[in-house]
């Protein structure tokens, strides 16, 4: 029995201590400009709470750069040590590995197209520096209109003259 008072009395404490509901203001009314001013809304009363919806502050977009990989780093550095030394098997083969481990590298798949390219090996450098623009689109202008260079230096190698062209306009 006591426990039950002491329980009621607990509970209409609570209850008392919450106070009064927030209430809620709809947005105000959207007036054209051939209508007059909405007609104005009575004060809330004393000791209401307003509540107001306010939209989030707009961001600046951010873009998404993969986290620079140290093994991929060393990868890139072994290929250009590679080349230098007229190891383009070698280069290709670290180049490779590199995306082995960062398949969505934009600059890895730019690096190994031009090494196929030094190789002759003409529709995989196209193949590959399209992979990159199409990794890179958004984030590195640079790095795509060096692709695109790539890719018509590629076709006019081929004989496509009119595809050359059309790549070298898109890299500007």
């Amino acid at each position: 029995m006591i426990y039950r008072l002491a329980a009621t009395l607990l509970l209409s404490g609570l209850l008392a201590a919450c106070g009064t509901a927030p209430r809620y203001e709809p947005p105000a009314p959207v007036t054209r400009p051939d209508q007059g001013a909405p007609p104005p809304q009575p004060p809330p009363p004393p000791g209401t709470e307003i509540h107001r919806y306010e939209p989030p502050a707009p961001q600046p977009p951010q873009t998404v750069r993969p986290v620079p990989n140290r093994a991929v780093s060393v990868l890139q550095r072994r290929a250009a040590d590679q080349q230098r030394a007229g190891d383009l098997n070698g280069a290709s083969a670290s180049l490779e590995r590199a995306l082995r481990i960062s398949p969505r590298d934009a600059v890895v798949w730019h690096e190994l197209a031009v090494l196929r390219e030094r190789q002759g090996r003409y529709g995989q450098a196209e193949e590959m520096a399209s992979k990159s623009n199409s990794l890179a689109a958004g984030m590195d202008r640079q790095l795509v209109s060096d692709n695109w260079l790539l890719i018509a230096r590629v076709r006019r190698a081929v004989g496509d003259l009119a595809g050359a062209r059309a790549a070298e306009s898109r890299a500007r």
